[in-house]
């Protein structure tokens, strides 16, 4: 806290390219979904690539495109922001900054159906819950833009080499389908996800996402039972809820003729062979986590994963000045 880190996005843009130059200019499709923080963090990462000669394009809301272009003038200026190919479609939500409204309703009304978890079982299926209206939340800005001809023509037509989006809901926490992996099937493209966590892929016997273990912890038995059932909950109760209770992503394949997500759950993969269901596997090309704060147990990154520059945590010290400390401590 007592430094100041460089952008995240400069080791981020780095990584995805190496020593790019405007002669080896790629083509990417952003796709913020109208969400505050993606759709901030998305264009900050457009703008940069703009910056290397790579040509990005934008599907965003009718009313959002101002909002997108000032987004992306935060890391870079005015004449970037004007550079990326914008492509607005009416998606079905309100523009940017009212979206983040909507999502906060979405967790009031999933609060108000289930009620506030107060035994450890009700927090364990928080997660559950909150993966499948999530993924019934992104379907229909999904499919507003897969499913409109013009704009679909338009994205072909820009021939991009990754769509780059926020996968959520996050396809390696148990769930199999997400929004730009819906769309980099449909342009048979790959797909770059930015808010990929490095947590949710962890093996059993590390200490889980939002755990609050640690590996000594783990030595405990009533501890390390309570992490397994964590791993468990998100590695066999997410995919098998998943099948049990197919959502709007499946519907919204079947409508626009695509193949359906390839399950987690080895007992729908079967289902789907013996029924002769196409499905195709949700892959990320990168798998990069943005979050410049760490505040879980570190883990193993996978060979295609990425973790950009994240500030942990220093031991605590006083607060000065004081009114701002009692203000803390009473807060």
């Amino acid at each position: 806290m007592g430094t100041t880190l460089r952008h995240p996005l400069i080791p981020l843009i780095a990584a995805l390219l190496c020593t790019a130059v405007a002669s080896d200019a790629l083509r990417f499709v952003l796709v913020p979904m109208n969400a505050n923080s993606p759709a901030l963090d998305l264009m900050a990462v457009g703008s940069k690539l703009i910056e290397r000669g790579h040509h990005v394009a934008v599907v965003v809301s009718n009313q959002s495109v101002d909002y997108m272009k000032r987004a992306a003038a935060r890391h870079s200026s005015n004449t970037t922001g004007e550079a990326f190919t914008y492509i607005p479609i009416d998606i079905g939500l309100p523009a940017v900054e009212g979206a983040t409204t909507n999502l906060t309703q979405m967790g009031i009304s999933m609060m108000e159906k289930y009620g506030a978890p107060t035994t450890l079982w009700q927090q364990l299926l928080i997660g559950p819950r909150m993966l499948y209206l999530m993924r019934g939340y992104v379907a229909s800005p999904c499919k507003h833009v897969l499913g409109n001809p013009q704009t679909l023509s338009t994205l072909k037509a820009f021939n991009a080499d990754a769509v780059m989006a926020v996968s959520v809901p996050i396809t390696a926490a148990g769930v199999s389908d997400s929004c730009g992996c819906m769309i980099a099937h449909a342009l048979n493209i790959s797909l770059i996800d930015l808010f990929w966590s490095p947590q949710s892929s962890v093996d059993w016997n590390v200490p889980q996402y939002a755990s609050g273990l640690s590996p000594t912890d783990l030595q405990r038995p009533l501890l390390f039972a309570e992490n397994l059932l964590m791993w468990a909950i998100q590695r066999v109760a997410v995919p098998l809820w998943e099948a049990v209770y197919p959502d709007n992503m499946a519907a919204v394949r079947r409508e626009l003729g695509l193949p359906q997500a390839e399950a987690q759950c080895l007992a729908k993969r079967l289902l789907d062979r013996m029924r002769g269901t196409p499905t195709r596997k949700c892959e990320s090309l990168k798998e990069i986590q943005m979050y410049n704060w760490l505040l879980e147990y570190p883990s193993t990154l996978n060979p295609n994963q990425v973790l950009v520059g994240p500030g942990t945590p220093r031991p605590a010290r006083p607060i000065h000045p004081p009114e701002v400390a009692s203000f803390v401590q009473h807060a």
